[in-house]
């Protein structure tokens, strides 16, 4: 079964082939798009699953991300953490919405790639209505 996540990253220049490079379980990745419009996302196949990121067009991403704030702001009681999950949302430049095919494994294969990207882009991973730090810290759960 297909699933979703979204990156929220701070650092576009990071998305591409020097970060994926690094990774052992990517067998392989390809970009979309691009020409005079830019990329408009990528398909990295990482064995157990292909994930398309989709990358926001620039003009959608302030309401979005205004959005995001209000997810974390209806969910976040401790205010020393909202405060921090507020700056590290305000900090974000690209959102990249994820579709993965066929889904996680049980092996949390998937799972394990997400963070550790999310972890070298020093961004946010937002999934299951949990948003994860760079870290693997869930910052909404209370």
């Amino acid at each position: 079964m297909t699933a979703q996540a979204c990156i929220y990253n701070p650092n576009p220049s990071m998305t591409g082939s020097k970060v994926l490079d690094t990774f052992k379980q990517v067998r392989s990745y390809k970009g979309k798009g691009g020409g005079e419009s830019g990329a408009t996302g990528m398909v990295v196949d990482i064995g157990v699953a292909k994930i398309e990121f989709n990358f926001m067009t620039s003009s959608d991403v302030a309401d979005h991300l205004n959005g995001f704030m209000g997810f974390a702001q209806s969910c976040i009681k401790n205010k020393d953490k909202l405060v921090y999950t507020l700056g590290r949302i305000h900090d974000v430049k690209l959102v990249m919405g994820c579709v993965i095919e066929p889904g996680f494994d049980k092996d949390k294969v998937v799972q394990g790639f997400l963070l550790e990207y999310v972890n070298r882009l020093n961004g946010l991973l937002f999934v299951n209505n949990m948003i994860l730090d760079y870290d693997g810290e869930v910052l909404n759960k209370e």
